[in-house]
């Protein structure tokens, strides 16, 4: 069977300076179960939470790599 992959954004050296602070890695992606659907996502916001999570004013002991977009 093919997997196929998505991009995740990951911070990886947390900064106000989104561009240095994140990174597109790309990860494996199962295919959904039969009870389930997989749905295509072309457009995310990055919201002031966001912000405050990769310069590392939230959980500022959590350590790089990480994933992160919750909203």
């Amino acid at each position: 069977e093919n997997m196929s992959t998505f991009n995740s954004l990951y911070v990886v050296n947390p900064s106000l300076d989104f561009q240095s602070a994140t990174k597109l890695i790309q990860t494996p992606l199962a295919p959904p179960s039969p009870d389930r659907v997989r749905v295509k996502l072309i457009y995310a916001g990055v919201n002031a939470i966001d912000i405050n999570i990769i310069s590392g004013r939230y959980h500022p002991d959590r350590k790089a790599p990480f994933e992160f977009g919750r909203d």
